[in-house]
């Protein structure tokens, strides 16, 4: 099995006001979408490649 996946630094950008807290869930759709179940004050980020 190989692992095709990366490390970016400084990914992702949270916008200001958002905190990221404790993910307890990630997943990763077909379009490459990344979703981020979190104790934040935002319970669901979902982030896409735009920023990579």
């Amino acid at each position: 099995m190989t692992n095709n996946y990366k490390a970016v630094k400084f990914w992702p950008k949270i916008p200001h006001g958002i905190w990221l807290r404790e993910a307890t869930s990630v997943s990763v759709d077909s379009n490459d979408n990344v979703y981020v179940f979190n104790r934040g004050n935002v319970p669901l980020l979902i982030f896409d490649k735009k920023e990579i």
